[in-house]
């Protein structure tokens, strides 16, 4: 009897063990699935502010306006006020523009990206979070040379402030 007492308890224990190995597989994916909705719900929201908001069509109502960002990106300040975050960058992806990032007038039609609040020292980018956007820019060389809005595909990078 003692004997059988012992191997139903080992059982269960067993059970035990198999099912909260499941459960915390299951919430790594949880919480990676929880980050990305995150990541899509602050671009979306970023996008939507009157600060980064391409306003000037209707063609796109949720593209930010990369001529916006770049003024803002001017003053680094004023964006740590507005957004409670460590580090706001916006990439574009395509076309493929050249790698360098934007720092003044004359770098805005061919740069790659616009970093608008900067990293803090000693903080690494593996804690951001990413999600792609649309971004929409003025283009005077479009439309026969009186300009025209251009289109384009992007990531926003993004870090929360630490507690």
């Amino acid at each position: 009897m003692a004997f059988m007492l012992v191997a139903v308890m080992i059982f269960f224990a067993m059970v035990a063990l198999v099912y909260f190995s499941i459960s915390t597989a299951n919430l790594r994916e949880t919480a990676e699935q929880l980050r990305e909705e995150e990541a899509q719900e602050l671009a979306s929201q970023l996008s939507g502010t009157p600060e980064l908001a391409f306003t000037a069509s209707s063609d796109c109502s949720a593209c930010i306006d990369f001529d916006k960002a770049f003024a803002l990106s001017q003053n680094p300040n004023h964006g740590k006020k507005l957004w409670n975050l460590d580090f706001l960058m916006i990439e574009r992806i395509y076309p493929d523009p050249v790698e360098k990032t934007c720092l003044i007038p004359s770098d805005l039609p061919d740069c790659k990206n616009i970093r608008i609040i900067n990293l803090p020292e000693g903080r690494g980018l593996s804690g951001t979070k990413t999600a792609f956007v649309s971004l929409a820019r003025w283009d005077a060389s479009l439309a026969g040379g009186s300009g025209d809005y251009k289109y384009e595909f992007g990531k926003i990078h993004t870090l929360a402030k630490n507690p």
